[in-house]
């Protein structure tokens, strides 16, 4: 009898060490997805700010000479700025999409955290733990940047052509 109770204090241990470990990695992966989501909003600010001033300083000597050059020139210039908003746009949008994609990850792992959190006094518990925890990744997939990465890069660099083209042209 005595036997017995130590067996279920043994197994009441390990139920709880497991619970634990797997309630502070579920923490510890939250605050991971809170840090990334932070440093990707520092890092994509300080990106576009930087560039937006470069492009600013770049070109604002050549819309100072605007009337120096013809109507194509002007035309030219115009929908460089157009190509160029959109690349700001899909950058925006790239922002709002790691945001919200680390957001999900965080409250998932947030849920994970909580299902560890209970008591477990029987391995049943534990095995229905596990299976509520395994159904937190059932909806997940992987994050896709490249897509709105790779347009904002193509606008940026086809509007950044055209105002070199223009500035060149005016120069010559």
């Amino acid at each position: 009898m005595a036997n017995n109770s130590n067996n279920k204090k043994d197994i009441f241990k390990i139920l709880e060490e497991l619970r634990r470990r797997n309630k502070g990695a579920h923490f510890t992966r939250a605050n991971l997805w809170n840090q990334e989501v932070n440093k990707t909003e520092r890092g994509l600010s300080n990106l576009f700010f930087t560039l937006a001033t470069f492009l600013f300083v770049f070109t604002s000597p050549i819309f100072q000479q605007s009337n120096q050059f013809n109507d194509i020139e002007k035309t030219i210039l115009s929908i460089s700025w157009v190509i160029l908003f959109f690349s700001v746009i899909f950058g925006l949008l790239q922002i709002v999409s790691d945001i919200k994609y680390f957001f999900e990850a965080s409250e998932r792992e947030s849920r994970g955290e909580k299902f560890w959190s209970e008591t477990i006094t029987t391995f049943e518990k534990y095995e229905e733990t596990s299976e509520k925890a395994k159904e937190l990744y059932l909806d997940f997939r992987p994050h896709n940047v490249f897509t709105s990465v790779a347009v904002q890069a193509v606008f940026l660099i086809f509007s950044f052509g055209l105002i070199l083209y223009v500035a060149v042209s005016a120069l010559f």
